[in-house]
């Protein structure tokens, strides 16, 4: 007699890799950026261009470069108003650009990015947030022993605008209180140049101690200059002379 034994079927699967068909994850951590901005000098002044370098790093470490957008926007301190600074282009592994500032003081800075194919603006938060700051003096320069500050008011002209030329004139050492002493009662003349050549003489009005203005109408855009000339008690001419850009108006 035979003995008989079931037959079991025995269905074979192909095992698959756990991860076919399925996409590599990004790592999140390369969305989210870090700015480095770098000043080309500490010591800011205005009429003066100011390089800025910016460097953006991922999460992971990893320069981020390809954005289709790097801008670098200013406020005056206690201002809710931003306003661009400065647009950078690519250069190596950074953007770069610079900055004219027109009118003295403290500034925050930001940096506003545009990533590959989109179209709408994002803040990349600092590094540093001292990064964030910039103050901007006077445009000043010395001339046998008297230093002469310079502004506008408005900092930003535009032709046919009627603007404030401003002149602070001192003593080029400080004194022993660590301040310069301003020169005072000087009888001299404010001399505006406007771009296309026009002359035209002021008398200077000391509005505070040491402190010289003249109001004039510019006409064209371009460069124009503000020259304060006088004589001094040896007789010797003193005269310096700054040179500011004149805005199209819009």
């Amino acid at each position: 007699m035979k003995r008989r034994f079931p037959i079991t079927a025995l269905l074979l699967l192909p095992v698959l890799p756990a991860c076919a068909g399925n996409p590599t994850l990004a790592d999140p951590r390369e969305d989210i950026y870090t700015a480095e901005l770098v000043l080309s000098t500490g010591h800011v002044h205005i009429l003066s261009e100011v390089g800025i370098t910016v460097t953006i790093t991922n999460a992971l470490g990893h320069v981020v470069t390809g954005l289709e957008s790097v801008v670098v926007e200013r406020r005056s301190e206690g201002s809710a108003t931003w306003r661009t600074a400065s647009e950078l282009t690519p250069e190596g592994h950074s953007y770069v650009g610079a900055h004219m500032p027109m009118s003295s003081g403290d500034y925050d800075l930001r940096v506003m990015v545009i990533r590959h194919g989109l179209t709408e603006a994002e803040e990349v938060p600092l590094a540093d947030p001292a990064m964030a700051m910039m103050h901007a003096a006077r445009a000043h320069v010395v001339v046998d022993g008297v230093r002469f500050e310079f502004e506008t008011f408005p900092g930003h002209i535009h032709e046919g605008d009627a603007a404030e030329a401003k002149f602070w004139i001192m003593e080029e050492d400080r004194g022993a209180n660590g301040v310069r002493q301003p020169i005072t009662g000087i009888t001299g003349e404010i001399v505006c140049e406007d771009p296309g050549g026009l002359h035209e003489q002021h008398t200077p009005i000391e509005s505070e101690v040491g402190v010289y203005l003249a109001m004039h109408t510019w006409t064209e855009a371009g460069s124009g200059k503000a020259i304060f000339r006088f004589v001094d008690a040896d007789d010797d001419v003193r005269e310096a002379a700054f040179e500011f850009p004149v805005a199209h108006r819009r």
